[in-house]
């Protein structure tokens, strides 16, 4: 798999399953747009993701489940993000109770378009074109701190256990 993974990525082939979609900058949303300031401010009030196994203090999260049905975007009742030990091997087997998305982030309009947007996207590039989704939001940031790596995915090379996911990088800084 190695070889095959090496030849796949120099190619520029797609190696995931269902093959990625990758967009260009601007696609989902547009950080020229008023309400992206604020977006990308709710990164810097994450509390600390305290469901490492490995003891690592290095992740903040904030977590929402919600519903897309008909073009809308409905909250669902906080509850834990589970995955199978499979999928993720380091954090999976456990209920990890995230601390909610605040309801003003979860609500306005620049995430309930980006959330909207991209469920119609994959509906598009999928086959199955589900009637309705469940979407599991997280925001969460990787804080490399003096004297300490940061580590995005400690967990190793894994799959979410997941159909689809939507990585979206808001910022970054020294």
């Amino acid at each position: 798999m190695t070889g095959q993974l090496a030849a796949a990525t120099a190619s520029g082939e797609c190696i995931a399953a269902p093959p990625a979609l990758l967009l260009p900058p601007g696609k989902l949303v547009d950080p020229g747009n008023p309400e992206w300031a604020a977006f990308a401010r709710s990164w810097d009030d994450l509390p600390r993701d305290t469901w490492m196994a490995d003891g690592g203090t290095y992740r903040r999260r904030r977590y929402a489940a919600l519903e897309v049905v008909g073009g809308k975007c409905t909250r669902l009742p906080h509850r834990p993000h589970y995955q199978e030990r499979d999928h993720n091997p380091l954090n999976g087997g456990v209920e990890r109770w995230f601390a909610p998305m605040a309801e003003g982030q979860r609500g306005a309009r620049l995430f309930q378009a980006l959330v909207l947007s991209t469920a119609a996207l994959i509906a598009d590039a999928s086959v199955r074109g589900p009637n309705s989704w469940i979407v599991e939001a997280h925001q969460f940031r990787i804080e490399a701190l003096s004297g300490q790596p940061g580590l995005p995915t400690p967990e190793g090379m894994h799959h979410d256990g997941r159909d689809w996911v939507l990585i979206l990088l808001v910022g970054g800084s020294d």
